[in-house]
């Protein structure tokens, strides 16, 4: 289904289908060999693992696996969690949350751009600029100063997929230049 991410642009690619056909919302798919097949070889902890509650880490700065023969170099950290509620017990309710933070001074990362997003998920449902029209930027963010070249640099961008039972949020933030320098999905399952 998946196919190992030697480009960013595989890795979008891997999370788009995983978003299009919600195995993200699966408990089954949380297998260290699932999760390389998507995010790439890097190593990860898993630091809850059970048939409630699934949380990985990948370390900032990790670095691919030695052994990887097909990776890109772009993950700076990343967060991947997974979680069953009780709803009713015919429908609990599943939420899942993936947040990668991207290495965006590498050009070998170049293709986390906004051009690549609106390539693969059409136009944003929201923009937001970065810096407010009063006061300082939110202080619980990274911000990353310079002139905005593109013309969605310096920008939050969101997705709103929604499809029925299942909510879909893809949001991105926007380095001046035009490069995503984090990325946020969440799923939830009603």
């Amino acid at each position: 289904m998946f196919k190992k991410p030697a480009t960013p642009r595989d890795l979008l690619e891997n999370i788009k289908l995983g978003m299009e056909q919600n195995v993200f919302l699966r408990e089954d798919f949380y297998t260290e060999d699932n999760i390389r097949q998507v995010l790439g070889n890097y190593p990860f902890r898993w630091e809850t693992n059970d048939s409630k509650r699934k949380y990985l880490t990948i370390e900032p700065n990790a670095q691919p696996l030695p052994s990887s023969d097909s990776n890109h170099h772009c993950i700076f950290g990343s967060v991947l969690s997974w979680q069953i509620k009780a709803g009713s017990e015919a429908a609990p309710l599943v939420k899942q949350y993936l947040s990668l933070s991207l290495k965006h001074d590498d050009p070998r990362c170049a293709a986390f751009s906004a051009d690549s997003m609106q390539n693969l998920f059409g136009k944003p449902a929201k923009i937001e600029n970065i810096y407010p029209p009063i006061g300082p930027p939110n202080i619980h963010r990274v911000i990353v100063p310079g002139p905005a070249t593109h013309p969605l640099g310096n920008t939050d961008i969101e997705y709103i997929l929604d499809e029925g039972v299942v909510s879909k949020r893809l949001n991105l933030e926007i380095r001046g230049n035009g490069v995503v320098t984090q990325f946020h999905l969440s799923m939830e399952q009603k």
